[in-house]
């Protein structure tokens, strides 16, 4: 099993307390990494390993543009186009109720996004081979007596969710601003964005 560290940090907008758990990424690696590990053992070179995944990034960069939702692996990751708009109720200056309507959803001012759905089978495998250990948030050491988030029958995390995953999004504003960032939920199997 994997062990992945983490962090409590308290969110200040939410009054009167309000903690939650933050994953710390263990590192980074470089697409190279990636392609030398994937090539390692095989009759495939790094170089082939990454010409062959550049051109299928791509193609599924163009799909993507062209509206479809793109694969990235078996039964691991699925890209897709997604837009944020919407209207809702607003109160004017003599706080009279101007009611939201779909004629007020105006596309131009929404944010063109990349969302990510992450397949049962690995959200499932994920929570099998993965284990946490709370880590103090300014020094980085482990937690004495911290809990133990693994229960008897191996399952890491509490609960494990076929349907939970995590992901990224990003997109381009109209106006030229880009907006992205990064997050993680339970969608019972659903997908969503994230």
């Amino acid at each position: 099993m994997s062990k992945i560290r983490y962090k409590i940090v308290e969110n200040k907008a939410v009054e009167p307390h309000s903690f939650y758990a933050i994953a710390i990424a263990t590192g980074k690696l470089s697409f190279e990494d990636i392609c030398e590990e994937a090539s390692d053992g095989k009759n495939v070179t790094p170089a082939i390993m990454r010409m062959c995944v550049s051109e299928y990034m791509k193609a599924a960069r163009r799909e993507l543009i062209r509206g479809f939702r793109v694969p990235l692996g078996e039964d691991f990751l699925t890209l897709y186009p997604n837009i944020r708009a919407s209207a809702k109720d607003t109160t004017d200056k003599e706080g009279k109720t101007i009611v939201a309507t779909p004629d007020k959803v105006r596309v131009a001012n929404g944010l063109s996004k990349i969302a990510c759905s992450v397949s049962r089978q690995f959200s499932a495998e994920f929570a099998r081979k993965v284990e946490w250990q709370r880590v103090d948030a300014q020094t980085g050491l482990p937690v004495e007596g911290d809990e133990d988030i693994t229960d008897d029958a191996g399952t890491t995390g509490g609960k494990t969710s076929e349907g939970s995953g995590t992901g990224t999004g990003s997109g381009t504003q109209s106006g030229g601003s880009t907006g992205g960032g990064t997050g993680s939920g339970s969608g019972g199997g659903k997908e969503k964005e994230v």
